[in-house]
């Protein structure tokens, strides 16, 4: 994939054809060399002329033949596995009798252009050297393509670790600051002061509760993704938080899969989604916030009901949490999350992971 990718990237082309032409005339410098030692600088450079552009596009040729059998075609790998050889041990195998048929064309061209040449066998010294050195170059531009594959692909893997660093922190800090901020602890400490007079237990129950988000926040924090089953524990803790202070003014309702409970998303992505509806929207015991949390196939839908508090009364909200919970699924190459109003209801669509084997 990385290959294919650098291949035909505008900036890596040219690139790749200018080594490999350098490195032809490399072959042709040292091919002229050796010409010098029989023949005349005239009759050398000629011979040059013909043997830098074959040079070229051999090397080439070997390139897209090497790039068609080992990233194109099935068989190759099958083949590998079927008679126990690795890769490369199956790419020199092919190799060998190519290299021999090309020997003997050159061999033969060579014959025929050089009509005053004393010896007419085939299958001589310079044949053998023809084809070694057909096979040699062969197994060069194969190594050479594994090590740049190896280079570009460890070069794509760090910058989408780096990537994914800067992501993790940015979902840290708004995870943190979500939990930790001074407004979240002072409706919580007053809540909390407040049950420990009217209701001991309920105070208790509150206490453990919080307690439960915090563990969960410093256990999970550093993950990238966390299962369905650890979201869904979570948002049922912080849910009994605020059913403890808001009372009947909250309805939840959780219709989750148990198939789907293995599947992936971001920590602290339920959360997210409930603190803005509790947030932003108005509600009593007369009009209570409905939240509906569901899921179907590989997507889980978070659905609350609509009632926008006044403009003047209402948190300001720049959109951070959900710029940032899409710009994760973009790290993790997964399908954008989605969020709309809907028959006075607000959705948030979230695509659920497959964990990778």
């Amino acid at each position: 994939m990385y290959l294919k990718k650098a291949f035909s990237s505008n900036n890596l082309l040219p690139r790749r054809l200018a080594f490999y032409l350098s490195l032809s005339i490399l072959f042709s410098l040292l091919n002229l060399l050796n010409d010098l030692e029989k023949e005349s600088v005239g009759e050398a450079l000629r011979e040059q002329i013909l043997f830098l552009p074959l040079s070229f596009c051999f090397v080439i040729g070997v390139y897209c033949f090497q790039q068609r059998l080992t990233l194109h075609c099935a068989w190759f790998k099958s083949m590998g596995k079927k008679i126990g050889l690795r890769d490369f041990q199956l790419w020199a195998l092919i190799m060998l009798p190519i290299s021999l048929a090309l020997g003997i064309g050159f061999r033969i061209l060579s014959l025929y252009l050089n009509n005053d040449d004393a010896s007419t066998a085939i299958f001589d010294m310079l044949f053998w050297a023809i084809s070694i050195a057909i096979f040699v170059v062969a197994i060069f531009v194969y190594l050479l393509e594994g090590y740049l594959e190896l280079e570009i692909a460890k070069k794509q893997f760090q910058l989408q670790m780096m990537e994914a660093e800067n992501e993790k922190t940015l979902a840290q800090y708004q995870a943190l600051k979500k939990q930790l901020n001074p407004h979240f602890l002072f409706n919580s400490f007053n809540t909390l002061i407040n049950l420990i007079h009217s209701s001991p237990h309920k105070a208790e129950q509150f206490v453990y509760e919080l307690s439960n988000i915090y563990r969960y926040n410093l256990d999970q924090g550093e993950e990238l993704v966390v299962t369905l089953k650890k979201e869904i524990w979570l948002i049922k803790a912080y849910l009994e938080l605020k059913k403890i202070r808001f009372g009947e003014s909250i309805n939840f309702s959780c219709q989750v899969e148990e198939e789907a409970m293995h599947l992936l998303l971001p920590p602290m992505t339920l959360t997210l989604l409930v603190e803005n509806a509790v947030k932003h929207n108005y509600f009593d015991d007369a009009h209570p916030l409905m939240i509906e949390i569901k899921t179907d196939k590989k997507t889980i839908w978070v659905r609350n009901n609509h009632r926008q508090r006044h403009a003047l009364r209402a948190t300001v909200s720049l959109g951070i949490g959900q710029k940032n919970l899409i710009s994760q699924y973009e790290i993790l190459e997964a399908s954008t999350p989605e969020f709309y109003v809907e028959n006075g209801f607000y959705i948030a669509k979230i695509p659920l992971i497959e964990p990778e084997l």
